[in-house]
């Protein structure tokens, strides 16, 4: 079992409670997903995830996903279509260390069906907050399909994930062009 200590990510430096990002949403979210996965691990008794290149690797893609993605709008329609297309690559035993876990494609698909309405552009501040306060309604869910599996598998995704970055982080930002060209093709 692994140790990893979560509440801390859901906290902002005080400046960011003070100022208006285009990007805080975003930030938001990506914190909601590191939040799930990371909270199965809470109460074991062995740290097994690196937290400091974790908490970086968020930032890192933080910011890939804010200057890539939301350079432009961003149709729901297309970011569905480009979910579908682009995370497969990523939920593989190649990319994660071990196999996904059984179903993630349902969840993902029914959280894609209740958040993702058909906004004209996701990255609007209206959209962000609309689809931030969905995916926050489904975090119980989220938690309870997500949490075991990450328990099981916590050393793993962190020697293949966390501690492979430098080889990962290229590859990831080519999806995420990937993604971009997709989603507005």
């Amino acid at each position: 079992m692994c140790k990893v200590y979560t509440i801390s990510i859901l906290r902002y430096p005080e400046k960011d409670y003070n100022e208006k990002k285009k990007g805080e949403s975003m930030q938001k979210l990506l914190y909601a997903v590191v939040f799930i996965i990371l909270s199965a691990a809470a109460h074991s008794d062995e740290r097994c995830f690196d937290y400091k290149k974790g908490k970086a690797i968020l930032k890192e893609l933080e910011g890939m996903v804010e200057y890539t993605l939301c350079a432009q709008p961003l149709p729901a329609e297309r970011v569905r279509s480009g979910i579908n297309t682009v995370l497969p690559r990523v939920m593989n035993k190649a990319f994660l260390g071990v196999d996904p876990p059984d179903n993630w494609q349902t969840m993902v698909n029914e959280v894609q069906q209740t958040c993702l309405k058909d906004h004209g552009n996701l990255c609007s501040d209206a959209a962000r907050k609309e689809v931030e306060a969905c995916v926050s309604a489904q975090l119980p869910v989220l938690i309870l399909f997500w949490a075991p599996w990450f328990a099981e598998h916590c050393k793993a995704i962190n020697k293949a994930v966390i501690l492979d970055w430098k080889q990962k982080k290229p590859q990831v930002q080519q999806w995420i062009n990937a993604f971009k060209q997709q989603a507005i093709n």
